[in-house]
């Protein structure tokens, strides 16, 4: 099987041009880009039609993402079979996403049980649960924790105003505590005065206001460990098609592709031959050479244009919401209830985001980091510009393209600086802090209403890797829609045995290792 990084000869070569061309008109202005700054403007706000099953399958990916940092963002698409409901996930390394359909599919079997028990018996369940979640992602909460005891100590250190002593006595409450526990605390915490009073602490610029903004990161972090299952339980519990769905169904995770290798840059490079090819031919006049002039100075691009090239890191992945969307545009799978939302732990990047918008499958565009990886590919095509794949690839590479070079020539033209830095991620406490039975219930098609909800940035660091198994993993029940499971057999799909369990099983204990994370 070949690796994620896969190299086509052909390609790393130069011997297919055009397919060689395509690709050099992709990265050279989204490397141009990155050096101006990786991030593009604040996180967009989520769909305006953000439903139930959105924040379901959102809920799902991101408690698949079990280490800090990018390798195991998740991504969920749910599909509508003949035979049965396919949950399909992929992770950003590829070989993480096993691990991750594993567990998927024995949170799914939980739900199922916790949805259609007595409300006495729910709590204890949906504890358990909870516990099970954590525990599979420990090392990312361990992460987590660690980063904010860190904010914690800043916070300390830097606020010496009188009044803030209650304030410093109610963050020393979250020290020593086991890390189930601190999301507890947490969670509970989300919108207490004292959290009102951080959040709204005055900030004057420089370390202060940046320990307090990080410490409401990893408290906001630390707290959807015990909202994301909640909200899961809450939608499969009040909504008969999403229950339906958990009658009979199958987790599958993506195999690995081939990605392509980006170009090399050419060792004569220098700004003005960038700019040709960004530019229309006979349009770079002396404004733009001005401003490129300025901007290479300001930002040194050209050595940090090749140095970024020449990175031994700079190894293009295909990002998890990209995975499932080709994969459900491939090979023509059915979204459920027509409605072409993909979960992701994340919200989308700048690429992928780009990648969704032009898409011919005119699938929901997600919220948005707009923030910019270099790092970022499709599935190298082996026959380069004779694939028949390749017209599709073209098409869609050359709309980002012209995205890219647009604002990164805005940029440039007008000599400025990009967006401030901020995290990836985002999540979201209420504005009250009601117990899970108070909080809204929303029909299938319901709207969810983003009102009563304060969003808090979440950041991401990078750790080491984790190996995983491969598998596939169904689950099926009697009186769901057919009496059996069939195997699937897609080309780009791991098989195992179809798990099969009974009404009257218990929930089981997860024994996975959170691994570590790069």
């Amino acid at each position: 099987m070949p690796s994620s990084n896969f190299k086509v000869p052909s390609i790393g070569s130069q011997h297919d041009k055009k397919y060689f061309q395509l690709w050099r008109r992709f990265y050279e202005p989204l490397v141009i880009l990155r050096i101006l700054g990786n991030t593009r403007g604040e996180h967009s706000p989520r769909p305006l039609q953000q439903t139930s099953v959105h924040r379901f399958l959102d809920n799902l990916a991101y408690l698949c993402d079990y280490l800090k940092g990018g390798l195991t963002t998740s991504a969920v698409g749910l599909e509508d079979a003949p035979e049965r409901f396919n949950f399909w996930i992929a992770s950003n390394d590829p070989q993480k996403g096993e691990k991750s359909a594993i567990f998927l599919a024995s949170i799914l079997r939980d739900i199922r049980i916790i949805a259609d028990s007595p409300a006495g018996a729910k709590p204890s369940l949906q504890e358990k649960l909870i516990h099970r979640s954590i525990d599979f992602a420990k090392q990312r909460v361990k992460k987590e924790a660690k980063l904010l005891m860190n904010d914690i100590s800043k916070c300390m250190r830097f606020s010496t105003d009188p009044e803030d002593i209650e304030l410093s006595e109610w963050l020393e409450m979250f020290r020593d505590k086991e890390h189930i526990e601190l999301c507890y605390t947490a969670y509970q915490e989300r919108d207490s005065s004292m959290m009102r009073r951080l959040s709204s602490h005055p900030q004057p610029h420089g370390n202060v206001s940046v320990a307090i903004k990080d410490t409401v990161h990893h408290l906001g972090r630390l707290a959807h460990h015990i909202r994301a299952p909640q909200q899961i339980i809450e939608d499969v519990s009040n909504h008969p098609e999403l229950r339906n769905v958990l009658d009979e169904f199958e987790v599958h995770s993506l195999l690995p592709l081939p990605i392509i290798d980006r170009p090399c840059a050419e060792p004569d490079i220098h700004m003005y031959s960038i700019m040709n090819r960004m530019i229309p031919c006979g349009e770079f006049d002396a404004r733009y050479k001005e401003a490129a002039d300025i901007m290479n100075q300001r930002f040194e691009i050209v050595p940090r244009f090749k140095k970024m090239y020449d990175d031994k890191n700079f190894k293009p992945l295909m990002h998890a919401e990209i995975q499932v969307l080709e994969h459900f545009w491939g090979k023509r799978k059915r979204f459920f209830n027509d409605d072409r939302y993909i979960g992701c732990s994340k919200p989308a990047c700048y690429c992928c985001d780009l990648y969704m918008q032009n898409h011919p499958s005119r699938c929901v565009i997600p919220q948005t980091s707009r923030k910019v990886y270099v790092n970022w590919g499709l599935k190298v095509l082996s026959q380069g510009s004779q694939d028949a794949e390749y017209m599709h690839q073209r098409d869609m590479l050359n709309k980002m393209a012209k995205s890219i070079r647009n604002d990164a020539l805005d940029q440039i033209l007008r000599k400025t600086s990009a967006a401030a830095w901020h995290p990836d991620s985002q999540t979201g406490f209420t504005l009250r802090a009601p117990s899970v039975r108070d909080e809204a219930h929303y029909s299938s098609g319901q709207v969810l209403s983003t009102e009563t909800v304060r969003m808090v940035d979440l950041a991401d660091m990078a750790t080491d890797s984790d190996e995983s198994q491969p598998g596939n993993v169904g689950c099926s029940s009697s009186g769901s829609r057919h009496s059996s499971l069939a195997s699937t057999s897609d080309d780009n799909t791991r098989g195992l045995r179809n798990l099969s369990w009974t009404d009257d099983e218990d929930l089981s204990e997860d024994t996975s290792d959170g691994g570590a994370r790069l």
